[in-house]
């Protein structure tokens, strides 16, 4: 099972509407909330957190998503195989990951980010994942791109992160890309 956390202010919803979503699209979710845990979905075991405090990621399998507003000051523990997604326009952050040696994947609107936009407009975007990265379980996640059906405005950040996520997880299959274009949810 993978972990995907959310990390930053809970007051960014976008982000986390977009996951909470589309994500029980394709994997059976077990949401960890303050109040209790909600599970939907089917497929492959995914556990999900959003959070503003973290101090630790220890042990299994975890994508470690990097809101913005993240302070990684209180992030004392990275351990196994973790991969965190952040922003490259938030050099402060990349900074503190590399310093604590945490593999990272940049997401953003320039053609050096790992994970980009190579076409977007009002309702439709391609992401790119531009270079080869290895995913938590140590699997080769090879270059690709994925065409998206927005009816809505959208966080372009939001869109790249959960895109990536998608992708490195398995979710977004190069045979499933090459197929369809996939129908986005807000």
């Amino acid at each position: 099972m993978i972990t995907v956390i959310l990390y930053g202010e809970k007051n960014e919803k976008n982000l986390t509407r977009i996951f909470e979503k589309n994500l029980k699209r394709y994997y059976q979710v077990h949401a960890v909330e303050e109040s209790g845990v909600q599970t939907e979905g089917r497929g492959r075991e995914l556990l999900f957190l959003n959070t503003e405090n973290l101090s630790r990621v220890n042990g299994g399998p975890s994508i470690l998503v990097l809101k913005p507003s993240a302070d990684l000051a209180g992030l004392s523990s990275v351990s196994g195989n973790v991969i965190a997604l952040a922003s490259s326009a938030c050099t402060e952050q990349l900074a503190k990951l590399a310093e604590k040696k945490i593999r990272t994947v940049a997401c953003g609107l320039s053609s050096k980010d790992t994970v980009t936009f190579s076409s977007f407009n009002d309702s439709r975007a391609a992401v790119s994942l531009q270079r080869t990265v290895e995913n938590p379980d140590g699997r080769v996640v090879e270059p690709m791109e994925v065409m998206l059906e927005l009816g809505f405005s959208y966080d372009p950040l939001s869109v790249l992160f959960y895109t990536a996520v998608m992708m490195i997880c398995g979710g977004f299959s190069q045979e499933k890309q090459g197929q369809k274009t996939i129908n986005f949810l807000s």
